[in-house]
């Protein structure tokens, strides 16, 4: 995911992360501007249930968002760490 990106393990110039679990964004923050240099850009989604990954998604979508990072950020309501149903519908959105 996202570290492979930032170390260079993988080239990508689109990213979906879907309920990412980032304990360790903060120090990361750093390295975040690498998307901004690469012009890579994304989509975040994660459900307003899940409780050990909304907090950290919704901190990525502001840094890099703040960065100038091209980045939408989706909140699904009802939604626990899991994928929504209409997933490769809105994947196709995404990355198209």
């Amino acid at each position: 995911g996202l570290r492979a990106i930032l170390d260079g393990a993988i080239t990508a110039n689109r990213f979906v992360f879907v309920a990412p679990w980032l304990p360790d964004l903060e120090e990361w923050k750093e390295e975040l501007s690498f998307l901004k240099d690469k012009g890579i850009s994304g989509h975040i989604l994660v459900g307003d249930q899940d409780h050990d990954c909304l907090e950290g998604a919704e901190q990525l979508a502001v840094e890099l968002m703040e960065l100038g990072v091209h980045v939408s950020f989706e909140k699904i309501e009802g939604l626990a760490h899991d994928y929504p149903i209409d997933f490769q519908a809105r994947l196709k959105d995404w990355i198209y």
